[in-house]
């Protein structure tokens, strides 16, 4: 409408055939660009997508999506904005994304065992400063965690699809009744 323009659209009236001719290839050429920028995020380029959005947090985790390297000097490292103290020894340095602990790299690293499967099927207690697994005693049953003062549980790294497409191996580990209907069969049940 005629309040969405600065002037109130009153002086649309004043311009030349050129000038709203080329004004309307301004606004086709910067449509055309946005819709180019927007085919490449769908396409899922993620260095696009951070070059166009500009964010300004954990300047670390941008450097090891970007595959950027470790600043060679002290004056580079205070212009990247990374946390901590500056590091000659990793100057040059590659900077990599860890790849994610998911339940399929944890039994590729410690086998597809029960002790693995345990660990995946149980939520974890994590005490917010050590962030590890708090155990009761070696000698108690194998569900026996305890959720220490202050601690944080971690949902179980297992999804839904991945417990039933398991089901078998998870069966086949030797698990005791209670823990099965504890660990696995109720998160069956609430789906």
């Amino acid at each position: 409408g005629k309040g969405n323009c600065k002037g109130g659209g009153k002086n649309n009236k004043n311009l030349s055939v050129a000038d709203k001719e080329r004004l309307s290839a301004k606004i086709i050429k910067r449509r055309d660009e946005v819709l180019r920028k927007l085919k490449i995020l769908k396409a899922g380029d993620l260095k696009t997508l951070i070059r166009i959005c500009h964010p300004e947090k954990n300047h670390e985790l941008l450097m090891q999506m970007l595959k950027k390297r470790y600043p060679v000097s002290e004056a580079r490292f205070a212009l990247t904005g990374l946390k901590g103290e500056f590091d000659p020894a990793r100057a040059h340095e590659l900077l990599r994304l860890q790849p994610p602990a998911t339940w399929e790299r944890q039994c590729s690293k410690f086998g597809n065992v029960p002790t693995t499967w345990r660990d995946l099927l149980v939520p974890q207690v994590y005490t917010e400063a050590e962030l590890r697994p708090v155990k009761l005693d070696e000698d108690e049953d194998e569900d026996a965690w305890m959720l220490a003062e202050g601690g944080k549980t971690k949902p179980p790294e297992v999804g839904m699809t991945a417990l039933l497409r398991n089901l078998r191996n998870i069966l086949q580990m030797g698990f005791s009744l209670p823990f099965l209907a504890k660990h696995v069969f109720s998160r069956i049940a609430s789906g």
